[in-house]
């Protein structure tokens, strides 16, 4: 499967199927003045704000969401995030926010965002996360309901042909002088 390819899933007892394009995409808009910092361009809060928000796309995308959580008592609590700024993004750029699955595990998703300046065709940004999903009456880990599960696993074998983007599992490095 190509980016931008789609597949089909069916809710869980209802007919139509819902189909999703991979990557998701988080956002899609332009660089707006109430992000631009002292500096002239979009401040490090937006860059995270910004890739933090659109994590709900892939979330809902597999029945978690508001809904989800309360009707449920289960939620996703995040484990551990990276955050990586790699170009500067001024006023006005165009911009997506592209979501990959990179690997899942009956309570865990292992997920990674880029921002994208449309203009360069150039990752601006990036977000990395492993989530873990959470009973929050026990404030557990907890493996995922089954309908939750098998979306997961279609959403995973639809990523499953997609070449991951460069930088998912990078850790923080001075280059060689790490003890």
């Amino acid at each position: 499967m190509q980016t931008g390819e789609s597949f089909s899933f069916s809710e869980e007892g209802d007919s139509p199927l819902m189909t999703i394009v991979v990557p998701l995409i988080g956002y899609r808009g332009e660089v707006v003045k109430d992000w631009i910092d002292g500096n002239g361009h979009m401040g490090s809060l937006a860059y995270a704000s910004l890739l933090h928000s659109s994590i709900s796309v892939l979330f809902n995308s597999i029945g978690i969401d508001v809904n989800y959580v309360q009707r449920r008592q289960l939620s996703i609590f995040h484990q551990d995030t990276h955050l990586s700024y790699e170009a500067e993004l001024r006023l006005g750029a165009p911009i997506e926010v592209r979501s990959w699955l990179v690997a899942v595990e009956t309570d865990r998703i292992h997920h990674f965002h880029e921002l994208i300046n449309l203009d360069r065709d150039r990752r601006a940004a990036a977000m990395e996360f492993l989530s873990s999903h959470v009973d929050l009456i026990t404030r557990r880990t907890t493996h995922f309901p089954p309908d939750i599960g098998s979306r997961l696993d279609d959403l995973a074998a639809a990523y499953a042909g997609q070449t991951l983007p460069e930088g998912h599992g990078a850790r923080i490095s001075l280059a060689g002088n790490d003890r």
